[in-house]
């Protein structure tokens, strides 16, 4: 009996559908094409291309052009029958063109690969990243389609309100009727009424909220109604029990590889360095008497550099790298095992979000039966307009808790197609 009501009530919702409408399709494609947090990817690809230039920089040649300037400048010279002081200065000058090669540099090579696994690992965080926004925004598409559902539910009840007034006052109108019936029809019918102006500002609220999602000013189009679909995760979870593949587990796995380089880079920090170095230029001299004589030099050797007193840098660095190692392992074991209870847990939620679907369906059916019964006893007289008024909204309530409880469901399945990085598949659902 439940699945036989389910599909009533899915059946009906499906043939609201606008062919015309602003599908969760379409907000994806607009989130990508004018979405500001989507766009905010680029520069994180930007960052982290710029910080794998930085580091492999430190194996090219570096080149300039120095110029050094070396003045003296005295006074006290005494000359011809009085005695008088004169200014005299010497300035020796040269510039040159100095080349550097790096020839062996263990830590600088170290921090090239962690800049390299950086930059795979950005890659995997920018997937993370769409993955949850595109995961937000169907949530936002979906709770726009549940405040809808809920004006919806309103207008309907309005309708009925109406209804009943138009059965109380001909009920008085023929003597059958009592005034307070027709009184009480009437403030049934202000209260629906204040009731649908709320919930068409709150499907207002939630619709712009999409809107800014996506980084438009507002959605004109009319959105899908909200309809129950229901669908069997098994065959997806089978071919996602292989958890290796995952990117949160891949990001993981490389930020504790980039940790391990930069700790070894650490540690290489103390080892020699071997540079080739030259420089080609010119020096001269200049007086107070005017330029002297000048000549071109030039120069080339291997330096070596080896620190041998740092004040405790070097080993602090060493300890603070090897802490981030050990942060870096603990997380990747973390992300693995959240990767596997996160697949259990969803599929205990999609359970008790489809009984919920099938208990908020059945209590919709029975609250529209109460409610045509008590239309019924009313216009015979064996009712009162309080009867009738406790039916509306009940009827009211069950309807919009019914529209909670699809949205919860929906929820849910955005959820677990999250968590199983595969909104391709929700999408396809979605058109069927």
């Amino acid at each position: 009996m439940t699945w036989i009501v389910l599909t009533l009530v899915a059946s009906f919702s499906c043939t609201e559908a606008d062919a015309g409408a602003f599908s969760r399709a379409e907000a994806l494609e607009r989130l990508k094409s004018s979405g500001f947090k989507w766009r905010q990817t680029e520069v994180l690809q930007l960052e982290a291309d710029a910080k794998s230039q930085l580091a492999h920089s430190a194996s090219y040649p570096q080149l300039q052009i120095v110029s050094r300037q070396y003045v003296s400048q005295y006074s006290g010279l005494r000359y011809g029958l009085a005695a008088q002081t004169v200014p005299s200065f010497l300035q020796i000058g040269s510039s040159s063109l100095e080349l550097i090669f790096l020839l062996f540099d263990g830590a600088a090579r170290e921090r090239m690969k962690a800049a390299n696994e950086n930059q795979k690992l950005t890659a995997f965080q920018i997937q993370l990243y769409q993955n949850d926004m595109t995961a937000l925004t169907f949530l936002h598409y979906t709770n726009a389609q549940r405040f809808h559902r809920r004006f919806e539910n309103m207008e309907a009840s309005v309708a009925r309100s109406e209804e009943i007034l138009k059965i109380a006052k001909q009920r008085l109108q023929t003597g059958a009727g009592l005034k307070l019936d027709v009184l009480r029809a009437e403030a049934m019918v202000a209260a629906e009424n204040l009731k649908r102006l709320d919930a068409y500002s709150a499907s207002q609220r939630a619709k712009q909220e999409l809107a800014t999602l996506m980084g438009l000013t507002e959605v004109t189009d009319d959105l899908e109604p909200l309809r129950f679909k229901d669908f069997d995760p098994s065959p997806q979870t089978k071919e996602s029990n292989e958890i290796e593949s995952r990117p949160d587990v891949q990001a993981a796995r490389l930020m504790l590889s980039t940790a391990n380089y930069l700790k070894n880079a650490a540690v290489k920090d103390g080892l020699p360095r071997v540079a080739f170095a030259a420089d080609l230029g010119f020096i001269g001299t200049q007086t107070f008497l005017g330029f002297g004589p000048g000549a071109f030099n030039g120069s080339a050797a291997i330096q070596v550099s080896v620190p041998i007193y740092t004040g405790g840098r070097l080993t602090s660095r060493e300890s603070e790298e090897a802490a981030k190692v050990a942060k870096a392992d603990l997380n990747l074991s973390q992300t693995e095992l959240e990767a596997r209870s996160q697949i259990k847990l969803v599929l205990d939620q999609i359970k008790t979000a489809r009984a919920a679907v099938s208990a908020a369906s059945q209590a919709v059916e029975a609250a529209s039966e109460e409610l045509r019964l008590a239309k019924q006893r009313f216009k015979g007289g064996a009712a009162s307009g309080i009867d009738v008024r406790n039916a509306v909204v009940g009827l009211s309530t069950t309807s919009e808790a019914y529209a909670d409880a699809v949205f919860g469901f929906e929820a849910t399945k955005i959820h677990y197609f999250r968590i199983m990085f595969n909104f391709g598949s929700y999408l396809q659902l979605a058109r069927e």
